[in-house]
């Protein structure tokens, strides 16, 4: 995770920040709000970023939700086809939802990016 990360709560953040990301021809991360994943939901995430990409098609991002430290709720995500989730689980747990987001073809942090 070496682009700038930004915290979106909601489809106008995101546009906004993909905006301006294109703009200036850089890389971005869009991260949730901790938690969001119990909270917003993985299937609303998943809708609120692909209609921010598709409103920025050429913006280049990484979108990652944040799952707390509930790996039924990662799970979740991950069958809702998120593609990139933050999980704060034991070692032994965290190893159990990264095999099964790598067999899916997503992405999982063990902690958020740091953001501006």
């Amino acid at each position: 995770m070496t682009a700038p990360a930004f915290v979106v709560h909601d489809l106008g953040q995101a546009k906004a920040a993909l905006r301006a990301a294109r703009e200036q021809g850089m890389r971005l991360i869009l991260v949730s709000a901790p938690g969001a994943a119990r909270t917003l939901g993985p299937a609303v995430w998943r809708e609120m970023m692909a209609e921010a990409a598709r409103a920025e098609p050429s913006a280049m991002f990484e979108a990652i939700l944040d799952c707390g430290s509930d790996p039924g709720i990662a799970l979740g995500a991950l069958r809702e086809g998120v593609k990139a989730i933050v999980l704060k689980a034991p070692a032994d747990v965290f190893a159990k939802v990264a095999d099964i987001a790598r067999q899916s073809g997503a992405t999982i942090y063990a902690q958020r990016p740091d953001h501006g």
